[in-house]
């Protein structure tokens, strides 16, 4: 009796380790595929539980806007289908969702970039530019320095790429933290086309390119519209410039504007106010060029032409007369509908913040992370009150000139 008992749990104990084994061999789960999700959903599985599978293992698939409509569909909330789009390293400005307050919530999730992202992601942008380039036929080639890619002709990039390069080491030099490490280059790219035909082209190849990955332009923009009239077309990921109608010196300008601009609103991860992002493109302007001169969508009036002051005066004299902007307002402003004058005041209050250099990377770290509102992080690591900011800005203008 004793030796079947002990075989038996000789048997047992061998059954187990067997298990064991194979158990060990056992591979473990892949990132999840679209069917897998799709199965979860038919077995009752939450979407929120689906969702921190995908955290843990990663996923295979992209979301579109047609499976961000189904997603919707299957119950998962906007925010859900935020995330799952930035796991899978969708690019550009917006996903469009069917329901318009989970697309509103879901386009600002979406636009979050960075070089926090994950590789896939700076990989996806950087083969999107490949694919603009082949699409284009205009002959131009990528040029990464260490922040942002140059996209030109040899021609162009003989002389404009060692700006570039001159540009990222006075912010490099001047900037600590976030802002110094600044962009990924495989996903913050600036292309000058040396002609207008070529900037049309290249608008057109975009367009197409972006369309066949899915993806909509904000508001059901056009952006070839959009950039027919100007020499420039910013968005979050590729700037696009004429260079036939900016050369020489604004050409330059433009360049060290977008990549202020690009720092500012990349490294925020697009949480950034947009007179903290222009404010930021014209001192990188500043900084490269002696004084701010580009607006988005304004047009400078005559008078601000080859006026290298008129911005310091514009300030000086709201300073003077007490009618500078409170910082709260400020902030609220859009670059779609700022005007001269408030391009100079983004300049302006962002070189106050900028003379303390780590406390303005402690700002932008602080609106990037979501631990506070741009006003929150600014009175927290200024330690000023409202008032006593719009005070200190006044006092900043007024000693300068």
């Amino acid at each position: 009796m004793r030796r079947i008992t002990a075989l038996m749990i000789c048997c047992v104990a061998l059954a187990t380790v067997c298990a064991a084994a194979r158990a060990a061999e056992k591979p473990p789960p892949g990132p999840v595929a679209i069917d897998e999700v799709a199965r979860m959903l038919r077995r009752k599985i939450a979407p929120a539980k689906i969702v921190e599978v995908i955290r843990e293992r990663g996923m295979s698939f992209e979301v579109p806007p047609e499976r961000a409509a189904k997603l919707k569909k299957a119950g998962f909330t906007g925010k859900q289908i935020a995330e799952l789009q930035r796991m899978a390293g969708a690019v550009p400005a917006l996903v469009i969702d069917p329901d318009a307050a989970a697309a509103a919530a879901a386009a600002a999730a979406s636009a979050t970039c960075g070089p926090r992202k994950p590789d896939a992601f700076h990989e996806t942008a950087k083969s999107r530019l490949d694919r603009i380039i082949k699409t284009s036929g205009l002959g131009v080639e990528r040029h990464p320095a260490t922040n942002v890619t140059l996209v030109a002709s040899p021609k162009t990039a003989k002389t404009l790429f060692p700006f570039v390069k001159s540009v990222e080491k006075k912010m490099r030099r001047t900037f600590p933290g976030a802002l110094r490490e600044g962009c990924d280059p495989r996903s913050a790219h600036i292309a000058v086309l040396d002609s207008q035909s070529a900037y049309e082209k290249w608008i057109t190849a975009m367009i197409e390119v972006t369309k066949q990955d899915g993806i909509t332009w904000q508001g059901g923009a056009d952006p070839k519209q959009m950039a027919l009239g100007t020499a420039s077309l910013i968005t979050p990921f590729i700037d696009s410039n004429d260079l036939s109608r900016q050369p020489g010196e604004q050409i330059r300008r433009a360049v060290a504007y977008q990549i202020g601009h690009k720092t500012m609103y990349q490294v925020a991860e697009a949480r950034a106010p947009d007179a903290l992002v222009t404010g930021f493109g014209d001192a990188v302007e500043t900084l490269a060029m002696g004084s701010p001169s580009v607006m988005v969508y304004s047009y400078a009036p005559p008078n601000w032409k080859n006026n290298a002051n008129m911005w310091a005066e514009t300030v000086r004299g709201l300073a003077r007369a007490n009618k500078l902007p409170g910082p709260a307002l400020l902030l609220t402003y859009s670059d779609r509908t700022m005007q001269p004058q408030n391009y100079a005041e983004a300049w302006s209050f962002v070189n106050l913040l900028a003379r303390k250099p780590k406390q303005l990377d402690a700002i932008v770290r602080d609106i990037r992370d979501k631990r506070s509102g741009a006003l929150d992080a600014i009175r927290k690591h200024t330690g000023l009150e409202q008032e006593q900011i719009e005070l200190a800005w006044r006092k900043f203008v007024l000693k300068r000139r």
